[in-house]
């Protein structure tokens, strides 16, 4: 994703930066609890 960036733009690049931070946050923080959120829900309403 980085690389599609412009050479001169470090505007461009903050930005890319920021927005791979936020998705690699969404994949390993946010969908795990997310899961676990709902699988939690699950067992406890089997009770």
């Amino acid at each position: 994703i980085m690389t599609l960036a412009e050479d001169g733009s470090e505007v461009e690049v903050l930005g890319l930066g920021i927005s791979v931070i936020a998705l690699n946050l969404a994949i390993y923080i946010a969908a795990p609890a997310l899961i676990g959120f709902k699988v939690h829900k699950s067992i406890k309403s089997r009770k």
